[in-house]
């Protein structure tokens, strides 16, 4: 087969997006090397992963760029244009078997025998958890583009479903493939070796600052927490400032942490295996990464009932109303003081994910692709 892949999710921080993006090309190439995998980055494709995972130095500057066009309206609408001219000029006088967009909207000037979108979720219906020029540009373009797809891919079967009654697509036009975590990377063997900055007791937050992720709902629910559970469990929040989130929210004093986005996933690893809880307040998520890697790292996780992670965390999460800041906090407390409850959530958890592995990913969304193509 020759693929194109989508990778510009690569030319940003480090979101569930280009994780997925990473982690399912690497176990292409590794598994199916007899196929002619294309990685695209936006006016350049090339046959390769190197231009972002070989040292490419320039993709801070790239990140700075893009944020610095997306606070100006005018020069974000030239941004768009050019884009999408480049993207052409790149892929013209190209045929692929299989175009794989890899992040919510395809573009359709790509000439393939079949086109598979991967949709995470359906947040930014929702204009309070979305920038007023993402909302616009997928209620632009997300429908139409979306109905010109052969396959419909999502990570979890809750979305799935979302994906078919909200765009009235018939169930076998999407299909759902679990996502997965780096063992050699996310387990409970401690290495001293690794310096993490942290120190002391912490209660901990992994993702990015956005309303989504209710982070002003967790801190007031770590507020509410006893005199003495907060003298002795800090709040460590890691992840970095994606949009309308005010630093100002976060309560003087050096009780809660804010820690920019940790690059090294040895050292994020090592910073869940020391964690005394992990809490995971969103409203909504496509899949949910940080509570499975905290649990394969050995820490007791505690998650919102939101869709979808009961599906994806199972029995190795307690879960509570992420609207309700008492609910919270009663859950903090619980895992926090009673040892039999974190035992048995640490025990649960690290079975809960060893069910998810990138080979497994890619395994089956390969498969998909030869079964679309031949017809069956």
């Amino acid at each position: 087969m020759k693929i194109l892949v989508n990778a510009q999710p690569l030319l940003t921080k480090k979101t569930g997006v280009g994780n997925y993006v990473l982690k399912i090309s690497e176990e292409f190439l590794k598994t199916c090397p007899e196929n002619e995998f294309s990685f695209y980055y936006g006016g350049l494709s090339v046959n390769s992963l190197d231009f972002t995972t070989g040292g490419m130095g320039g993709l801070k500057k790239v990140e700075g760029l893009r944020k610095l066009i997306m606070r100006i309206p005018k020069v974000r609408g030239l941004f768009g244009r050019i884009k999408k001219l480049a993207s052409r000029r790149a892929l013209q006088n190209q045929d692929f078997d299989i175009y794989f967009e890899t992040n919510f909207v395809p573009e359709l000037s790509v000439r393939a025998k079949k086109t598979v979108v991967m949709v995470f979720d359906l947040s930014f219906l929702n204009r309070e958890w979305t920038p007023d020029y993402r909302y616009k540009f997928f209620f632009e373009n997300f429908g139409k583009n979306l109905a010109k797809a052969d396959l419909v891919l999502t990570c979890s079967e809750t979305i799935k479903k979302e994906i078919i009654v909200h765009y009235g697509l018939p169930e076998k036009k999407v299909k759902s493939v679990y996502l997965g975590i780096d063992r050699s990377i996310f387990n409970p063997v401690h290495d001293s070796a690794i310096k993490t900055g942290m120190s002391g007791k912490y209660i901990l937050f992994v993702g990015s600052i956005q309303p989504r992720k209710n982070i002003s709902g967790l801190i007031k629910a770590y507020s509410k927490l006893s005199q003495e559970l907060r003298a002795e469990y800090k709040l460590a929040l890691v992840g970095f400032d994606s949009w309308n989130f005010d630093r100002k929210e976060l309560p003087a004093g050096a009780d809660i942490r804010l820690i920019e986005n940790v690059a090294d996933d040895r050292v994020l690893a090592e910073i869940y295996r020391n964690a005394s809880l992990f809490v995971f307040p969103s409203f909504y998520e496509g899949f949910g990464f940080p509570p499975l890697e905290a649990m394969a790292c050995g820490c007791p996780v505690i998650a919102s009932n939101g869709t979808p992670l009961p599906e994806i965390c199972g029995d190795g999460a307690v879960y509570f109303d992420p609207n309700s800041i008492a609910e919270i906090t009663r859950s903090m407390e619980n895992v926090l003081t009673g040892n039999i409850l974190k035992k048995g959530l640490i025990e649960n958890g690290y079975k809960t994910a060893l069910r998810y592995n990138w080979q497994k990913t890619g395994s089956e969304t390969l498969d998909i692709f030869r079964e679309l193509l031949s017809g069956s």
